[in-house]
């Protein structure tokens, strides 16, 4: 059975639109009249797609979503094949990310201060 949603429906009643798609039927959730998701039961051996009792997720579910090819590869490098992120080239400049060394900044100028103030009092 075909169920259609509106988004905001959709986003307010989620849980029982689940139990319908858990039960069998593909809810069409539309946006200004228009069709933009669908959705379905997805059926693995751990979860059949019409359950009889409690819905467990089935292990290595994220693995129903990579392509073969890209199973055993780390997140990372999927997203910068997808474009989501770009990766830096070689390593970080060597005193990037080290603290400098010596006095802080302004520690000179905050000791005459202190100095004196403690002078005037």
């Amino acid at each position: 059975m075909k169920i259609t949603a509106t988004a905001a429906s959709l986003k307010e009643r989620l849980n029982e639109y689940l139990g319908h798609v858990k039960a069998g039927s593909e809810v069409v959730v539309t946006e200004h009249g228009l069709p933009v998701a669908r959705l379905t039961a997805i059926e693995t051996a751990a979860r059949p797609a019409n359950p009889s009792g409690p819905s467990m997720p089935a292990a290595g579910a994220e693995s129903l979503f990579l392509e073969p090819a890209e199973q055993g590869t780390s997140r990372r490098d999927r997203l910068a094949r997808a474009g989501s992120l770009k990766l830096g080239r070689g390593s970080a400049r060597p005193g990037l990310l080290t603290p400098p060394s010596g006095e802080p900044f302004g520690a000179r100028i905050l000791a005459a201060l202190l100095a004196d103030r403690m002078g005037g009092r």
